[in-house]
């Protein structure tokens, strides 16, 4: 749900995205920092919409061990494809 939040609401691309790290979340100024192409960051302002489907992503205000990079990518087995070619 952030994650389309993020891609819908605030307009980023996917792979600004993938590279968020909960370091580049500003909670007190509602702000995230962005890397763009190019090398580019800018900080942006993160809606309360958004910030609310975040929240429940970043876990514990204390995680063990802590965690960096919040989001992940699951992939699924295409039943069209033999099953040594769905390994990654």
């Amino acid at each position: 749900m952030a994650i389309l939040l993020m891609l819908s609401k605030l307009g980023l691309r996917a792979d600004e995205v993938a590279t968020l790290t909960l370091d580049d979340i500003d909670w007190r100024a509602g702000e995230m920092l962005v890397r763009s192409k190019g090398r580019q960051r800018s900080r942006i302002p993160i809606a309360s919409d958004v910030g609310a489907g975040i929240a429940p992503t970043c876990g514990t205000a204390d995680p063990s061990p802590p965690v960096v990079n919040n989001f992940s990518v699951a992939l699924h087995p295409t039943p069209d494809l033999p099953p040594q070619a769905q390994s990654r």
